[in-house]
């Protein structure tokens, strides 16, 4: 490491080396390239191994989160049926609070996870969120009383999303452009598992046992995350050119440090013209077009009501009067949701991000359209023989969603935001989505009695087609471009 350190120091301009950020002559960056890439051996492939791996432990972090999401719908009927605390009912209003709290604690994350990810990096970030995401499930598990489940959930929800979003970053600035896009969707196929594990191990244990099984994979997160590189994004930013190579070496696989050079330097051309964003500079139009876009996908993502049907899937089969049992339908949606975000990992790579979530869209907006006649017949005490309907119609609701609004809208998030503000606006969408994810939940039930079911379902269905709507005239493709490029096509 030593010789690459002295021939960038010695041999490369000192434009391109000191750790400011101002402005390159154009001539200097590309005469230092020239004569720095025929110095070093350009036959080299990197390996794709190391960048899976690091995807693979980051992702129990996902994992995490999703045995958080899902906890509450089996362990609401649980703690009901077991009769741990006199007076608890699964239709009252602690059980709302119990199933939203976790959103609560996802939204206050957002008010200092930009602060971490500039200031301590991706890596610690993500640290830093394992050992407290284990207590709040022990806190869970021994909890006396209600009110102490609630903190609990509220310290799974805020570790699970700070973790998750230094997850989401971490993954888009270490992986390569031809399979960044099915590393990030890896992400949310981690999440859907962590859900249907839950689903199925709530359905056979207690509340409490589910939580202390839950409880070990932080743990083992925490212990996993330890050995891996920082993002050399996050390195290079802060003038660490030595822990950049090193780190760049250990992601690509090389066996040799010059044959990451050309990789470093195009890494460092994207960040020398700039500087860590302050609030005022979200301002700039290089910021706001691209922070404005992804807020609108969080919108339309929210709004198309996927929080509240896997939150209170269980209850809605019961209320539907199908002859389907309610936990079997419930597992049968969480094991639908793996299979195709699985398949959306390489979906995306063959349709792109836009047509990703355009037909997911379109999917979730017949089914919710079908769903809520349903429920309209039913209310309205139609002889009707549509039994099928509601299982089938979540069924394919589920199985849009999950082929793009939900892992490829992150996806875009971690593409389309500039490096030098992703700490700050990322936080900001996070904090925006999860506060959403909170609103929906704690009151998806009150809107069903508000607005009658069959309202709700037609009014997440109108979200869904303007969330088409939206990705046809607005959404770029990100597919197979660079982060460079991206951000490049917002400075036009």
């Amino acid at each position: 490491m030593e010789r690459v350190y002295n021939f960038l120091t010695h041999r490369i301009s000192p434009k391109i080396l000191r750790t400011g950020y101002e402005p390159l002559e154009e001539d200097n960056v590309n005469s230092s390239i020239m004569s720095m890439a025929a110095s070093v051996n350009q036959e080299f492939v990197a390996k794709k191994t190391p960048q899976y791996l690091v995807s693979f432990i980051v992702s129990i972090g996902a994992f995490s989160h999703g045995t958080s999401i899902g906890w509450s719908a089996p362990a609401l009927p649980n703690m009901e049926k077991q009769g741990d605390f006199p007076g608890f009912k699964s239709d009252s209003n602690m059980a709302t609070w119990l199933g939203a709290i976790t959103f609560m604690g996802c939204f206050f994350s957002g008010f200092f996870i930009g602060f971490l990810l500039q200031h301590i990096g991706r890596k610690w970030t993500m640290l830093v969120h394992g050992p407290p995401f284990l207590i709040g499930w022990l806190v869970i598990a021994f909890a006396p009383n209600l009110m102490w489940i609630l903190v609990g959930r509220f310290i799974t929800g805020l570790c699970g999303a700070g973790m998750t979003l230094g997850i989401l970053i971490y993954i888009g600035e270490v992986a390569q452009a031809k399979i960044r896009g099915t590393l990030c969707n890896a992400i949310g196929l981690a999440i859907g598992l962590g859900i249907l594990f839950t689903y199925i191990l709530g359905s056979i244990i207690s509340w409490s046992h589910l939580s202390l099984v839950n409880a070990f994979f932080p743990g083992i997160f925490t212990v996993g995350v330890f050995f891996i590189p920082e993002s050399p994004y996050y390195l290079l930013a802060n003038g660490r050119i030595e822990e950049t190579l090193e780190s760049l070496k250990s992601l690509r696989g090389a066996t040799e440090e010059e044959q990451i050079i050309p990789e470093y330097f195009s890494k460092k051309i994207s960040v020398q013209h700039r500087k860590e964003a302050t609030w005022s500079d979200t301002l700039a139009a290089y910021v706001l077009k691209p922070f404005g876009i992804c807020m609108m996908l969080i919108i339309f993502q929210q709004f198309g009501g996927i929080k509240g049907v896997l939150f209170y899937s269980v209850e809605m089969f019961s209320y539907a009067g199908t002859d389907v049992n309610a936990n079997i339908a419930a597992i049968t949606l969480a094991g639908a949701q793996v299979i195709v975000l699985l398949a959306s990992t390489q979906t995306v790579e063959i349709w792109g991000r836009r047509i990703s979530i355009m037909v997911s869209e379109l999917g979730m907006t017949i089914s919710l359209v079908a769903l809520g006649t349903f429920f309209y017949l039913k209310e309205h005490n139609e002889d009707i023989r549509l039994e099928w309907l509601p299982l089938t119609s979540l069924l394919f609701y589920v199985l849009s969603y999950n082929l793009g609004v939900g892992p490829v809208t992150w996806t875009l998030v971690s593409e389309l935001l500039p490096s030098n503000s992703k700490g700050l606006t990322s936080s900001i969408i996070a904090a925006f989505s999860h506060g959403l994810a909170f609103l929906i939940t704690k009151f998806f039930i009150d809107m069903q009695k508000l607005f009658t079911s069959y309202g709700c379902y037609w009014f997440f269905a109108a979200m869904s087609f303007a969330g088409f709507v939206f990705c046809l005239v607005v959404i770029p493709e990100t597919k197979g471009k660079k982060l460079q490029d991206i951000q490049a096509f917002f400075r036009k």
